[in-house]
């Protein structure tokens, strides 16, 4: 699934659900196992995984990404770590049968549920 999220990144494919039409309609006998995976899960899992880019020593130095407010790395807070980080987390809808859904990259102060606000996940 990593590979074929990179391949949709370089194709310029923005969409998840664009991606794995395509291959169903274009790639079929490439994929076999894409339909068996597509109609077995009914339940999503949706987490978040810090991605740290400067040293929480450095908050009140760092010049790096901050440019541009809306791409600018921000303070978060990681459960897992127990701990305040500097950079942006990344988030992922995951079916129960380990097929991704939806992933994202967020400034580290956004919660995981926020990010997918629309989403139906029960």
């Amino acid at each position: 699934m990593i590979s074929l999220a990179c391949i949709m990144e370089a194709l310029g494919i923005d969409s998840e659900n664009l991606l794995w039409s395509k291959l169903k309609t274009d790639y079929p006998g490439l994929f076999p196992d894409l339909k068996r995976l597509e109609h077995q899960s009914q339940a999503m899992v949706v987490d978040s995984i810090p991605v740290p880019v400067v040293k929480l020593a450095r908050e009140n130095t760092y010049k790096s990404f901050r440019k541009d407010f809306d791409t600018a790395p921000a303070k978060g807070y990681s459960a897992v770590n127990k701990g305040w980080f500097i950079g942006y987390k990344l988030h992922v809808v995951i079916f129960d049968n380990g097929v991704v859904q939806q992933s994202g990259v967020t400034k580290g102060n956004v919660h995981s549920l926020s990010r997918f606000a629309g989403i139906s996940i029960f």
